[in-house]
Order: C-alpha cells, then structure tokens, then sequence
C-alpha cells in the first residue's frame, strides 16, 4: 500500500518541475523582448536614423568615455588628440562615413570610418592621405578620393571601391616625369600639362563652398552636447550631386577645356619645334656636304678667285684672273678671265707630307693639290694661297 502511495506522488512533482522550467524560459524571452524594446526605445528617443545612432555610440566611446582602445584603433597616440567629426555620403554605400580628424598643433591624421554589419570599422590607412572630391576626367564623375602625395608621385584611389574592396581598388599614380613639355628649337621649356591635370580636377569645392558640418572633438564634449552635435550634423546629409552646383560644374568644365587648349597649344608648338629642328639638321647637313676638312680649317665648296698668272695651265706664268670651282665630290674646274678652262681632281694633303714640316710656317698645317698642276697651303678658312715664291691667294666668292 505505501508503494502505491509513492507513485501516485511522483508525477504532480514531475509536472510542477517541467511548469516550472516553462516558467523560466518564458521569462527569460519576455526580459530580453523587454531589453531589446528598452534599448530600441532609447535610440529611437535620441532621434538618430541606425547608421547615425551607430557613429553617436562609437564616438560618446571614443570622446567621451575615452575609450583607450577605440583610440588605439583609430591611432590615436597619447600626444594627440581628437579635433573634429563629420559625415559624407558615397554614391556607392548604403551608410554614410565618418571622417575622424585628430593630431597636435603640428600635424593632422584623417581617419576613415565606416559601417558593416551594424559596426564601426577603421579603414586601414597611413591617416596622412587627403580626403577630396574630385572631378574624373575620363569617367567624367565627381567621387570622393584618397588622396596621398610623397616626394616621387602622388595617388588617387576612389574612397568607395577602397572601403568595399581594398585590395582591388584602383589607384591611379602621377610622378613627377609624367607631363609633356612645349620645347623651342633650343629644348627650353615653354609650359607644361601634366598627366594629373588630364586625368582630375582637384578639390573641385572651395572650404566656404563645403556644407557638410563639422562636430568638434574636445574635453568638453559631454555626452549631451556630442548628441545633439551628431543630430546636428546628420540632419538633411547632402550627397555628392546636392553638392556639385552648376556653378561648380561650369568652374570644372572650363578647367578641363584650360587643360584641352594647352594639350593643343603644347603639341602645335612641339610640330613647329620638330619642322624647325628638321629644316635645321637638314641644312645642317648640306653645310657639312658642302665643307670640305682640313685639319682646323674648313673650305666650303664653290668658287675661289685670284690673280691670273697661268697660260692655259695650272701654272701661274702669266697675268689674269683665275677661279677654281670646287666640288664636293673631289673634282673641280678652272677658268681664266681669258675664257681659257680645264678641269680635274684635287685632294686634301697634311704640309708635313710634303717635307714641311720642319718650316714653322707650314708645320701642322694642310693643303690643297689640284691634279692639273698646282699646290697650295690652307691656313684660314675659306681660302688657299701659293707656296712661298708668288704668294698668291685664292679667296672664295660664292
């Protein structure tokens, strides 16, 4: 009988156990329905769209609270400190960005930041890059870029494809030697157009054309006066086509049809140079056809005149005129005043071959020998005189 009595105890206890675990867990849900509701209730109550409650918690962490491991992960060091916060709107994200500014009096670090998945993350940067809105000239579109300069180039990466995909985000680089020149016929350089220039327009806003508010950062941001800068600052956020006016789209076309008019001004100028360097080489060359070397001294082809003192020969013998006519191709012609005339070869002789060279006058010098008769000594340009005797002298005429 007492065996009985204990089974029939057992399952009232059994079902006040399990009633009990049901209990629990029903309200175990109902706290953390109630919680959720609390906290969503809280930031519904501070007005801010997700994204910009979002931001106003990592920023009360990061400026208020002082959280050291928020500002470890922005980089921020102990001899520095936050200067200002602002949002901007990328034509590719969903969620604004939020650019951190912060240093000492001597420099200034941009840090990008940006939402995934419902946190705050840190774009991997130096924080030495500029953040600029730039005018694409070749996929004629304003975008926001990272902008970063050293002493051998300067880079362009587009802010949006850096957040979304840092690793195939393309960057475009310009060094120093990437321009072209106008040169005159002397290589002196007339102006310049950069491979920059055609490909961006800079910084196409001015800082008083900027509306985008700036939340300043200091000891005295308390927690209220961080949330209504951050409401402040969110409200009405312009994207990037609010921004870009007509007037600064007129301002960035001219720019663009400057730089177009200086790239035809540059390769007009250099065509002139190339017609200019070509005539002058080319006459350059028929100079040189025409010249004849002789050791220091040059003839140029053509006509050489003297007195006549030849009777039908190379020998001067008799009074007149005379003329040699010498050519390039080692031949030449004569003729007197008389209408006497010949031709023949002639070529060019060191004095020294001709056992001179111990005659100081002579000594180092070169000449002329005509085949028909006739030698004579080089000793200025353009001009042969007669071996000591007559001392005759043939001077060119033409």
């Amino acid at each position: 009988m007492a065996e009985k009595k204990s089974k029939f105890w057992i399952l009232p206890v059994s079902i006040i156990v399990i009633l009990a675990i049901i209990a629990a867990v029903i309200m175990t849900l109902v706290y953390f329905k109630y919680q959720k509701e609390d906290n969503d209730s809280k930031e519904k109550d501070n007005g801010l769209a997700e994204w910009g409650n979002t931001y106003y918690m990592y920023l009360d962490e990061l400026a208020v609270k002082e959280n050291k491991e928020k500002q470890k992960e922005i980089g921020l060091e102990d001899s520095h400190s936050l200067i200002s916060a602002k949002f901007i709107k990328l034509k590719e994200l969903v969620d604004p960005i939020m650019l951190l500014v912060y240093g000492n009096s001597e420099y200034h670090y941009n840090k990008v930041c940006y939402i995934d998945d419902g946190e705050v993350k840190v774009l991997s940067q130096s924080g030495e890059e500029k953040i600029e809105l730039d005018y694409n000239v070749a996929e004629k579109e304003y975008d926001y870029y990272l902008v970063s300069e050293d002493t051998n180039s300067k880079k362009y990466t587009k802010l949006s494809e850096k957040i979304e995909n840092s690793s195939s985000a393309k960057t475009y680089e310009f060094k120093a030697e990437d321009k072209t020149d106008a040169l005159d016929i002397t290589g002196k350089v007339l102006e310049t157009v950069t491979k920059e220039e055609e490909a961006f327009v800079p910084s196409v806003l001015d800082e008083d054309e900027i509306v985008i508010k700036e939340i300043k950062l200091d000891a005295n941001n308390l927690e209220e006066k961080l949330l209504n800068e951050v409401k402040e600052a969110v409200e009405d956020l312009p994207d990037i086509d609010e921004l870009i006016t007509e007037e600064i789209k007129d301002k960035t076309n001219k720019k663009v049809a400057e730089v177009e008019e200086k790239k035809k001004s540059i390769e007009k100028t250099n065509s002139e140079t190339k017609a200019a360097k070509e005539a002058e080489e080319k006459r350059k060359a028929e100079e040189a056809a025409k010249t004849i070397k002789a050791g220091n001294h040059n003839l140029k082809v053509g006509k050489y005149v003297g007195a006549d003192f030849s009777e039908g020969t190379d020998h001067p013998v008799a009074s007149g005129t005379y003329t040699y006519d010498i050519k390039s191709d080692g031949t030449y012609t004569w003729q007197t005043s008389s209408g006497k005339s010949g031709s023949g070869t002639y070529k060019i002789i060191s004095m020294d071959s001709l056992g001179m060279g111990n005659n100081s006058y002579y000594a180092g010098l070169y000449g002329i020998q005509f085949s028909g008769g006739g030698t004579y000594c080089i000793r200025a340009n353009n001009s042969f005189e007669e071996l000591a005797g007559a001392g005759q002298t043939f001077k060119l005429v033409e």
